[in-house]
């Protein structure tokens, strides 16, 4: 387990707790909970992501592909998602193989959250993200769409 993995299953349960209280707005602009079920333990998962809006009902995330728990939503259409101190269903889609558009998400969500640039590794040049960055993470990176229904 690398440092990153562990800072974040030390951060998660805090995040998850605010993400449910009436403290939410506090992170509610930057994050969400995805909550689903494993495939195979049938586990409930509640895994507090960064997100961006397309629209008012469409907005997406990303996440690490070394990080396997997105593999669980491969073949799920519908999930349930904390957004906004409110617990909606969302339609899922899992894109890993399309680097054009997994680049132009990472690309939004760098200019969205300097923070996202950094766990992305990409770096910035006249207030812009380096292009050569968002290719090399687009490889190493999922894209999880999502619809609110």
């Amino acid at each position: 387990m690398d440092g990153s993995q562990i800072f974040f299953r030390l951060l998660n349960p805090l995040t998850r707790a605010i993400a449910k209280s009436p403290l939410h707005t506090i992170i509610s602009r930057n994050i969400i909970v995805l909550i689903f079920p494993g495939k195979i333990s049938g586990k409930t998962y509640s895994i507090p992501v960064s997100y961006l809006k397309s629209t008012d009902k469409e907005l997406f995330c990303l996440t690490e592909k070394e990080y396997i728990w997105w593999r669980n939503l491969i073949d799920y259409n519908t999930i349930q998602i904390l957004l906004e101190g409110k617990l909606l269903n969302a339609n899922i889609g899992v894109e890993s193989e399309n680097s054009n558009l997994i680049a132009e998400k990472i690309k939004a969500m760098c200019i969205h959250s300097r923070i996202d640039a950094a766990f992305a590794n990409v770096r910035f040049k006249d207030k812009a993200p380096i292009e050569e960055d968002i290719i090399a993470a687009s490889s190493k990176t999922v894209l999880l769409q999502l619809s609110i229904i």
